[in-house]
C-alpha cells in the first residue's frame, strides 16, 4: 500500500477516535499530537511529505489505547504495531 494511501486510512483512524485535523504549513512549529481545550489535535504540516505525514500520525495515534479496536487495513496496522488475536 502506497504512504498516500496509508495516510488517508490513518487520518480516518484519527478522526474515528476523535482528533481534530489540521493541515497546513506550520514553518518552525513542530508536527505532532496536542490538546487544545480538552480536545485531541493533530497537527501536520503541508510542506512534508506522505512518509513524513504518516510517521506524525503514526506516533500520535501509537500513543492511543482505543486504537487496537480499529477496524484497519493490515500494513496501517503493522505500522502502528498492532498485534490482533486470532
Amino acid at each position: 500500500m502506497h504512504a498516500v494511501e496509508l495516510v488517508e486510512h490513518a487520518l480516518l483512524a484519527a478522526r474515528h477516535l476523535g482528533y481534530k485535523i489540521r493541515c497546513e504549513p506550520l514553518g518552525d512549529v513542530v508536527a505532532g499530537g496536542c490538546l487544545i481545550n480538552g480536545q485531541r489535535w493533530i497537527f501536520l504540516d503541508l510542506v512534508d511529505g506522505p512518509a513524513e505525514q504518516l510517521a506524525v500520525l503514526c506516533d500520535v495515534l501509537r500513543g492511543d489505547p482505543a486504537v487496537v479496536d480499529l477496524d484497519m487495513p493490515v500494513a496501517l496496522g503493522q505500522l502502528l504495531r498492532i498485534r490482533r488475536s486470532a
